[in-house]
C-alpha cells in the first residue's frame, strides 16, 4: 500500500463496494461506482494477508454488511423468517437487499418494499400467503414505529351531543393498519407468538386492524361489515351515513363502535358546528 493514500477516496470506494447490489465480490469490484473511486489492483487500497487475498479481505466486510441487512430484516419479519426457514429467508432476503438497496442511514425502513417484491416471485412456493404474511408484519412495524398521539377519551366522547352523532367525523390515531388479505396469517402470528404450530397454508378473506396501545403492538380481526363501517370512518364518513351503509344490525354496530373507542382507534372528532 502506498505511504500516503487518498483517504476520503478510499473511503468511499469501500462504501460503494460493500453496499454494492451486484451477486458477486467480483462483479461488485468492477461496478461503476466502485471503479469510478479506484480503478486499480485492490491490493493498492487493501494490504493482503498471509492466507487472504486483498480482494477477499474486502469481501469479508462486504458479507458482514448483507448479514446485518439480512438481521435486520430478521427482526422485522420474525414470522416469515420462521415459517421459511434459514435457507430460503437468506435466498428471498438476499435476493431482496439486491433489489432494494438500504438508502438511509437508518436500517428501520429497509424492509418496507418486501412484500411487493415477493408479489414479483411467482416461482416462490406459497408466493400469494408469503406476501400476505409480510404485509401484515411491515404493518406491525409500521404500527410501532408511528408517532404518539393521544386517543379520545371518555370526557371527549361525552362531551358529544347526542344528536350531533349523525354528522360526526372521526380522525384515527397515526397508529392504526387496516389490510384487507387473501389469506388468515393473523392465525400464524398468533401460532408464531404462542409457539404453536403452523395452521396449513389455505385462502381465506381475512380482515385485521392493527394498532398500537401502551407502546405494544396488537390487531382485532374483523368480520366484513365491521371491516367496512371501520374503514368508513377513518376515511371521515360521518358516522350516521356510516351506519346507514352498513348491512349490520344496530346493536352490533354500537357494540364494534364502543371496542374500537375502547381500543384507543380515534384521536378526534369534528362536529358539524366546528
Amino acid at each position: 500500500m502506498p505511504a500516503e493514500i487518498d483517504l476520503p477516496k478510499t473511503q468511499r470506494w469501500l462504501q460503494a463496494f460493500i453496499v454494492s447490489p451486484a451477486d458477486s465480490d467480483e462483479e461488485a469490484l468492477v461496478s461503476e461506482p466502485v471503479l469510478a473511486e479506484h480503478a486499480g489492483d485492490v491490493a493498492q487500497v487493501v494490504t493482503p494477508s498471509r492466507t487472504l487475498t486483498a480482494a477477499e479481505r474486502a469481501g469479508i466486510y462486504r458479507g458482514m454488511y448483507l448479514q446485518r441487512l439480512q438481521e435486520a430484516l430478521e427482526a422485522d419479519y420474525p414470522v416469515v423468517r420462521d415459517w421459511l426457514g434459514e435457507v430460503q429467508f437468506v435466498r428471498l432476503t438476499g435476493g431482496y437487499v439486491r433489489a432494494y438497496p438500504s438508502r438511509s442511514y437508518t436500517l428501520n425502513r429497509l424492509g418496507d418494499h418486501l412484500p411487493e417484491y415477493i408479489a414479483s416471485l411467482p416461482d416462490f412456493e406459497h408466493q400469494g400467503l408469503l406476501r400476505d404474511l409480510a404485509r401484515f408484519e411491515l404493518a406491525v412495524t409500521e404500527t410501532f414505529d408511528e408517532e404518539e398521539t393521544v386517543p379520545l377519551g371518555p370526557e371527549a366522547i361525552a362531551q358529544v351531543p347526542e344528536d350531533a352523532w349523525e354528522d360526526a367525523r372521526f380522525q384515527p390515531v397515526a397508529a392504526l393498519r387496516l389490510l384487507e388479505l387473501e389469506h388468515p396469517v393473523d392465525r400464524f402470528k398468533e401460532a408464531y407468538r404462542d409457539g404453536a404450530d403452523y395452521p396449513k397454508p389455505a385462502a381465506g378473506a381475512t380482515r385485521v386492524a392493527v394498532y398500537r396501545r401502551s407502546y405494544r403492538v396488537f390487531w382485532l380481526t374483523l368480520s366484513p361489515p365491521a371491516f367496512e363501517l371501520l374503514r368508513a370512518l377513518i376515511d371521515g364518513v360521518p358516522m350516521g351515513e356510516a351506519i346507514e351503509e352498513s348491512v349490520a344490525e344496530e346493536e352490533a354496530l354500537f357494540g364494534w363502535f364502543q371496542d374500537w373507542l375502547q381500543a384507543g382507534f380515534f384521536r378526534g372528532v369534528t362536529l358539524p358546528s366546528e
